[in-house]
């Protein structure tokens, strides 16, 4: 797989809205004509929050997963002046801002959920994306795609429904960098919420089945370890990230046979949680 760098951006308009997440991101459209989820780390470096983001969209391609694309984008101040809340100020801008496309008819999964009639759990686009996206956050230790915050979206297109991840920016245990990676519990994991074994139905647990994803996801790493410098390259240096750190913590977690099986073993732990819930 051939990656490409991300765009160098402008927001072309005033920002349109923002997300009462943390640090408050701003939804706005950029000079390429399409709208952006914009996020910022308060002009304060190094922005690890916003190089794990981009980290892990690099990775989530790698992984065939599907992510919004991204970019990195300049925000002009005047396209902030209709947004008149205190946790949205200019000086938070300065710097190169991580964006990531806006899909405006995607529905977070657990507004998706509420609603979903049973006909419509035929029309996933591929129901093995729910257990690929749960081993994912494993080896990458993302604490924040949960039962209560799924941090994923889903998708129509093409009369087909698609699971689409965002917000990856609490992997690495929350960015603790220098420390050795810890498993996430069956509660940190997507596989505790309910709706997953709702839509996958049992077929989905069949062990030939989950054994062919873990397998995938051995061809994965390997492409992952390959590519991980170019990666590395993409980050704005304005962002001031000490590369060195992020290698090291590759090398002794990501990329290290015990934690990749690991991974492995708590993968088939959850599934099996899941499974008898």
């Amino acid at each position: 797989m051939k990656l490409i760098s991300p765009k160098i951006l402008y927001t072309f308009s005033n920002a349109f809205e923002y997300r009462e997440t943390r640090n408050y991101p701003i939804i706005a459209i950029c000079d390429d004509i399409n709208s952006y989820v914009i996020k910022h780390n308060r002009s304060k470096t190094p922005c690890n929050g916003l190089a794990i983001e981009l980290i892990a969209h690099y990775f989530l391609k790698i992984w065939n997963l599907n992510t919004p694309n991204i970019a990195v984008v300049h925000v002009h101040p005047e396209h902030l002046n209709t947004l008149e809340i205190i946790q949205i100020q200019e000086a938070f801008f300065k710097l190169p801002c991580f964006g990531s496309v806006f899909h405006k008819d995607a529905n977070e999964f657990n507004q998706f959920y509420t609603s979903i009639q049973s006909y419509e759990k035929n029309k996933f686009a591929n129901k093995n994306d729910f257990f690929k996206l749960a081993l994912f956050d494993i080896w990458l230790s993302n604490e924040d795609r949960t039962e209560n915050n799924p941090n994923f979206l889903i998708h129509p297109y093409a009369g087909q429904y698609h699971v689409v991840a965002i917000d990856n920016e609490s992997c690495f245990n929350s960015g603790n960098l220098n420390s050795k990676l810890s498993p996430l519990t069956f509660e940190d994991s997507i596989l505790y919420h309910k709706g997953i074994k709702h839509i996958v139905g049992k077929s989905g647990f069949k062990s030939e089945n989950l054994e062919s994803i873990v397998e995938e996801m051995y061809l994965c790493i390997a492409e992952c370890k390959s590519k991980a410098d170019d990666i590395l390259s993409f980050i704005p240096d304005e962002w001031q990230i000490d590369i060195s750190t992020f290698k090291q913590m590759f090398a002794d977690n990501l990329f290290n046979d015990d934690w990749i099986s690991a991974c492995k073993n708590t993968f088939f732990e959850h599934v099996n949680s899941a499974l008898n819930q």
